[in-house]
C-alpha cells in the first residue's frame, strides 16, 4: 500500500505528512481533474510493471501540485 497525502487550500501539510513516508503535496487550486489524470497514469505505470519489488517511476506532479 502506498499513502500519498494531498492537501487542499489551508491544509496542514506537516500533519498530513505524518501519515506517509512521502511528504504531503498541496493541490494547486481546484485542479482535481489534473490530479485524477495523474493518478490514473501513475496506476497504469504501476500495473504495467513486471516487478513487484522494483520502484516504478511515476509521472511528474507539476500539472496539479503547487510549489
Amino acid at each position: 500500500m502506498v499513502v500519498m497525502p494531498v492537501g487542499v487550500e489551508e491544509a496542514d501539510l506537516e500533519a498530513l505528512s505524518a501519515f506517509s513516508t512521502r511528504p504531503a503535496k498541496r493541490l494547486d487550486g481546484l485542479k482535481f481533474r489534473e490530479f485524477f489524470l495523474w493518478l490514473s497514469a501513475s496506476m497504469s505505470r504501476v500495473s504495467a510493471s513486471a516487478s513487484t519489488t522494483e520502484q516504478v517511476r511515476l509521472p511528474p506532479t507539476d500539472s496539479w501540485d503547487s510549489i
